[in-house]
């Protein structure tokens, strides 16, 4: 598709036309049991995704080098959030995104709480779940599922 530097327009949309075709086509014939699953063709997804990538890379930058150097131990802590019944987000995509989130990464998850670790207590208070939640509601503006 790219060859001394020229991008193959034509094979790249109809790579995108049929990666679409048999993505609703497999939802169709019951290979993709879920419809959260077609959640990955909507571009709230990826621009969910792409703003957590770079909104973490400098701090996670941080953490590798802080790793590397630093001479204290870290002290690692799990903490429960417990974040009521009325959500109505995709609790998969939930703790993807809090894994993506620089030192935290999530262990457990049920219905109602969260267990997530954090490296050490500085990360998780830097983390608002708040915003998050917010920013989750419209992953899927595009009413794709």
């Amino acid at each position: 598709m790219v060859s001394a530097g020229n991008i193959s327009w034509t094979y790249l949309i109809f790579g995108i036309m049929a990666s679409g075709l048999i993505a609703v086509s497999s939802y169709k014939v019951k290979l993709i049991e879920k419809k959260s699953e077609l959640l990955y063709m909507s571009f709230g997804f990826y621009r969910n995704f792409l703003q957590s990538y770079f909104s973490n890379f400098f701090s996670g930058l941080t953490l590798v080098i802080a790793l590397a150097f630093r001479r204290e131990p870290f002290k690692p802590v799990i903490r429960i959030v417990n974040f009521g019944e009325k959500h109505r987000i995709n609790l998969a995509l939930f703790a993807t995104t809090i894994n993506m989130t620089t030192g935290l990464f999530c262990i457990a998850l049920r219905e109602s709480e969260i267990f997530i670790h954090a490296a050490e207590d500085d990360y998780f208070t830097r983390f608002n779940l708040a915003k998050l939640m917010k920013q989750l509601a419209h992953v899927n503006d595009d009413n794709l599922v």
